[in-house]
């Protein structure tokens, strides 16, 4: 699993993380933050199976909305 997916797993589980030195986590006055990475592991994977949605699928999406707002409106 890359860096970029852990860092954004423990941001996402401590938000008081700013910054990420190697292993190890800092608050903003540069205190350590404890972390398990077990959990951090866990939210890593959930973010790499998370499938990203393109603009053209939501664009289509939601005109298939507005168009069935159309229809309740109009009756």
């Amino acid at each position: 699993m890359n860096n970029f997916v852990i860092h954004d797993a423990i941001r996402n589980l401590y938000p008081n993380v700013v910054t990420i030195r190697g292993e190890e986590s800092f608050d903003n006055e540069d205190n350590l933050i404890e972390v398990d990475m077990d959990e951090v592991m866990i939210e890593a994977e959930r973010l790499s199976n998370i499938k990203p949605i393109s603009i053209d699928d939501t664009i289509k999406d939601l005109k298939a909305q507005i168009e069935e707002l159309k229809k309740l409106i109009n009756g």
